[in-house]
């Protein structure tokens, strides 16, 4: 609730923050450096771009309501909020429409920047967790292995990782994975999905290498994406099968 208010407030914040550089580019417009319609149009349109390029759609929407506003009543003859020339009106719904346009293309365009950087970061990490698992110590045990290595490189908060080989469930993380044991353990004979369990907030997948299967695998996870958390089951299968493999062959 705390971070929700807090989100709120820097939203208003940063609404207030937009409409008040339209305010500050008018003064300078109309009392320190004079500038002809064209001019003001175009530094307004590049205010709402850059609104639109740092924060959200509603600080540009804020940016462009006032930087129209602005135009038609300071700008456009006469002064007020009647326009004189027809023409007057075609290039303010021009500006308008230019703006939101603009706005939305520039928050397009950051959304798949953010989109493209979060999948190299998820390809980065999966590659150190196949390193990870790549060689398994002896004496380490394969599963708490692998559930700390989920916490330590993806960040999920809580991980719980039953093994069908013991029938025992490996926990990990600053966070309890609220299902219990039975629950993992039904999970794995039934091929767990996360609609086994719609109160909760995670994600469980089951655990299966060469049509064997190894567990079932619960993480608090923070929107993963379905093809990253796939991948992780993948490696944490794999991991953990050829450790069995070992372990039987070592006996």
């Amino acid at each position: 609730m705390e971070r929700m208010k807090h989100q709120e407030t820097g939203l208003f914040g940063r609404i207030a923050a937009s409409i008040a550089t339209v305010g500050l580019f008018t003064f300078l417009f109309l009392r320190v450096l004079p500038a002809n319609t064209t001019t003001v149009a175009l530094v307004f349109m590049l205010l709402v771009l850059i609104a639109s390029a740092v924060w959200t759609l509603w600080e540009a929407l804020a940016a462009a309501l006032a930087a129209s506003l602005a135009l038609d009543y300071f700008f456009l003859p006469p002064w007020g909020f009647r326009i004189a020339d027809p023409n007057d009106i075609v290039a303010l719904a021009s500006f308008i429409i230019c703006a939101l346009i603009g706005s939305q293309l520039a928050l397009t365009a950051r959304r798949r920047a953010a989109e493209a950087s979060r999948r190299q970061d998820e390809m980065e990490r999966l590659y150190a967790l196949s390193r990870a698992f790549m060689l398994i110590p002896r004496d380490v045990s394969a599963p708490k292995l692998v559930a700390f290595q989920l916490v330590q490189l993806f960040g999920f908060p809580g991980v719980a990782l039953f093994l069908c080989a013991d029938g025992l469930v490996y926990r990990s993380g600053s966070e309890e994975v609220s299902l219990s044991d039975e629950q993992l353990r039904d999970a794995a004979t039934v091929g767990g999905s996360d609609r086994n369990f719609p109160a909760f907030a995670g994600t469980v997948v089951s655990l299966g290498h060469d049509g064997v299967l190894v567990g079932t695998l619960a993480v608090l996870d923070k929107g993963m994406s379905p093809t990253t958390m796939h991948a992780i089951a993948n490696l944490s299968a794999i991991a953990l099968f050829r450790a069995q493999q070992q372990e039987t062959a070592n006996t």
